[in-house]
């Protein structure tokens, strides 16, 4: 009896013939981010060392305490840096100066406040302003009708003025009129006579008439002023009335404005003592003129760490990719050598 033989193969755990050949592993992200933050961290205090330089200039210095900042990992603390500005002796000189200045003035201030500092609040003074008017001799509203007798008078004296000398003339017309139809052959009762003294008569008529128009005219015009004279009469006796009220509000007012006007001037005269005069020139934050630092960048550590797993994942596929066609090949080869054997085998063991 003979046992059959027969070839195994034996691949790679991870199927590709290479065994123990496994992929990268990913990167943290929390140790990525850690690692991130402690550079950041980094970067951004020593920028603020490298950003606030100690300034030193004519009016004095401007240092900073850089031992605030703690670079070590193992402290996470950052304590506040410190600006200290320092004047030269010169400013200090006259700092000290000035503040002694602007606390004799404040003494000055306080001492002229106090001598026009009322225990009684500004107001205006209203006691002698008489509280109502009285109108008690201002005349009644009138109207025209009031003064209609003073029409009729006005137009009839207009009248018989106008008409005292117009009637002479009218009667010397009439009798040299008369007088001269008589000569000329026209007596009394005739009929041209008659005509004559009759056109006479209308023309005088008219004459009459249009003088009596006119004395109407005249009536109402002076009806108008006497009435507009009323009015213009009522209101003077209405700003007579109104004159002690208006007098003493004046008054009131005008005292009112100087008592005002004179507190506001002491007011403006102290708070001008307060303010004094700038003197002093404090150092500035300003540098030189040839410096220019610039911010350091701190590393894109997450950027990196991601970069090199790339890299490792592309050199690993490519890796298995080659291992794998190995593989095949091989395989291939041995199915090859198993069929060659097969056959004489098969031929010696079967006949």
């Amino acid at each position: 009896m003979f046992n059959h033989f027969r070839p195994q193969i034996v691949f790679g755990k991870d199927g590709g013939g290479g065994g123990g050949y496994s992929p990268p592993q990913p990167p943290d992200p929390a140790a990525t981010a850690a690692a991130q933050g402690v550079q950041d961290r980094k970067t951004a205090m020593t920028n603020a060392v490298l950003l606030n330089p100690s300034v030193r200039g004519p009016y004095g210095n401007i240092s900073y305490d850089t031992m605030s900042y703690n670079l070590d990992d193992t402290d996470k603390s950052v304590n506040r840096p410190t600006q200290t500005i320092s004047l030269s002796p010169e400013q200090q000189s006259q700092y000290d100066l000035r503040n002694k200045i602007m606390a004799r003035l404040g003494e000055l201030g306080n001492n002229w406040a106090n001598t026009f500092q009322s225990d009684k609040p500004l107001t205006f003074d209203q006691s002698k302003i008489p509280t109502s008017i009285d109108y008690r001799g201002v005349a009644p509203v009138g109207s025209m009708e009031d003064y209609s007798a003073d029409r009729d008078k006005a137009g009839k004296a207009y009248y018989d003025r106008a008409y005292s000398f117009l009637k002479p003339d009218m009667d010397y017309e009439q009798q040299r009129l008369e007088n001269h139809l008589t000569q000329a052959g026209n007596p009394l009762g005739s009929e041209v006579y008659q005509g004559q003294m009759d056109k006479f008569s209308r023309n005088r008529t008219q004459q009459l008439q249009a003088l009596a128009d006119q004395s109407v005219n005249q009536g109402y015009n002076i009806q108008n002023m006497m009435y507009n004279n009323s009015n213009v009469n009522r209101q003077q006796q209405i700003g007579e009335a109104q004159r002690p009220y208006q007098t003493q509000s004046g008054l009131a007012a005008d005292q009112f404005g100087r008592e005002t006007s004179q507190q506001n001037q002491n007011i403006n005269a102290m708070a001008s003592l307060l303010q004094g005069s700038q003197a002093i020139q404090n150092p500035t934050t300003q540098t030189s003129p040839g410096y220019n630092q610039s911010a350091l960048r701190s590393p894109d550590l997450a950027g990196m760490t991601q970069s090199a797993y790339n890299s490792q994942l592309q050199n690993y596929n490519m890796g298995y990719q080659q291992n794998q066609a190995q593989n095949n090949a091989q395989t291939s080869g041995l199915f090859g050598i198993g069929s060659a054997v097969a056959g004489p085998l098969s031929s010696w063991l079967f006949g």
